[in-house]
């Protein structure tokens, strides 16, 4: 199955950082692709079917300091290759669930219930509190338009 989305491309020195990002609003960030030097990255835009002109276009602007920004279609295969979706929210949300009682602010220490069905985001700390998800948001929490709650 293949989607389409944007490739942007940044150079850090010698190297470039490739990200994608896709054109499905509820897609997940993925992990950029580091390219050590404009023979690596050339060959990566080739393999992810860019068209030459595009490619050199893409090396001019990054010659000039700016970001190059390219549609493109992936393959499904493409994407898990070049950007796989990164497994450490996850890691950090079964990490946080093994130690209940970290921070005061947390779910744990308030007497919540462990609901082992809580998508991983929901469950990863930040600072010691539970980042609100569209389920628990409270009141402070809510985005205030208007000037009025």
């Amino acid at each position: 199955m293949t989607e389409e989305g944007m490739l942007s491309i940044l150079r850090r020195g010698t190297t470039y950082q490739v990200r994608y990002a896709s054109s499905n609003p509820h897609d997940l960030d993925r992990q950029p692709y580091q390219c050590s030097d404009q023979v690596a990255l050339v060959a990566l835009l080739h393999q992810c079917g860019l068209e030459s002109w595009s490619s050199e276009r893409a090396i001019a602007e990054l010659r000039h300091g700016r970001v190059a920004v390219l549609p493109i279609v992936l393959s499904e295969a493409q994407r898990q290759t070049y950007f796989p979706l990164p497994q450490v929210p996850c890691a950090a949300a079964r990490a946080a669930a093994a130690a209940p009682s970290q921070a005061q602010g947390s779910a744990y220490a308030k007497g919540q219930a462990h609901n082992p069905t809580l998508a991983c985001h929901e469950r990863l700390q930040v600072r010691g509190s539970l980042i609100p998800s569209a389920g628990n948001l409270t009141k402070k929490h809510r985005v205030v338009s208007n000037g009025r709650d």
